[in-house]
């Protein structure tokens, strides 16, 4: 079993639906990341990562995002520092770039992405060198965001989001990710602001139903009719939708 990323909370950020890549990735022919690192339970996984890929765009603007995907896994493939084999593969859970989001692991299996903090995080990452110059394009800012509430309502013991850079020592990812942390929280705000909403209207429409049940019965009421008429109308249609069964 591994997370689901349901379209509808996507397109409610306004972004396109992930895309998954797992299969077309080179895996090192030694191990898969789940036999080489484990499969973490759902319930251990509280923290989002974020990262950035440190490869210029620059130098990579010729490259479709498969084939430069295809090339990181590759390199961390042949990188010896971890492994005597090589990693497993592509290190990230999700790969963002040119404001499409790619699954590109499953999300329980344990990659190297925070070395000492891989068997709790979740790895997003979005690519492009935000140290040495790039910027984040407002696309691939909304679709980081709409990747980071999608897995955040997913886990079960989610504690928050986390860059690299507050779990070691490093540059990554060099983005302005406190600006990530608050279009997240102001999204589950949204979220509430919305159910608080809805809770209201459905109040407001059984007082509705209350005043014209009122009216209906009211032998004293000039348009009880009327009241009545309304009321069979409302019962019709939720006839036909089938809402008057529990």
């Amino acid at each position: 079993m591994d997370l689901l990323f349901p379209e509808d909370l996507i397109s409610n950020l306004g972004v396109p639906q992930l895309i998954d890549i797992r299969d077309q990735l080179p895996v090192n022919s030694n191990y898969t990341w789940g036999q080489l690192a484990g499969v973490r339970p759902l319930e251990d996984l509280t923290t989002i990562a974020l990262h950035h890929d440190a490869i210029s765009k620059t130098s990579t603007a010729g490259n479709s995002d498969l084939q430069l995907a295809t090339n990181i896994a590759k390199s961390h493939i042949r990188l010896t520092k971890n492994e005597e084999k090589g990693d497993a593969g592509f290190p990230y859970h999700v790969w963002i770039r040119n404001g499409k989001a790619y699954w590109t692991n499953n999300v329980l299996d344990r990659t190297y992405g925070v070395a000492s903090n891989n068997g709790y995080t979740v790895h997003v990452c979005v690519s492009g060198d935000y140290v040495n110059g790039d910027s984040l394009t407002e696309d691939d800012r909304r679709v980081l965001t709409a990747v980071c509430v999608d897995i955040s309502k997913q886990l079960p013991s989610y504690k928050g989001i986390k860059a690299h850079c507050e779990l070691n020592a490093t540059s990554c990812p060099g983005y302005d990710y406190n600006r990530i942390k608050a279009d997240v929280a102001s999204y589950d705000q949204m979220v509430q602001e919305r159910y608080r909403n809805r809770v209201n209207a459905a109040y407001n429409t059984v007082l509705r139903f209350q005043d014209l049940y009122n009216k209906a019965k009211d032998p004293a009421f000039q348009f009880k009719d009327v009241a009545l008429c309304k009321l069979e109308d409302i019962a019709a249609y939720m006839v036909q939708k089938d809402y008057m069964n529990p």
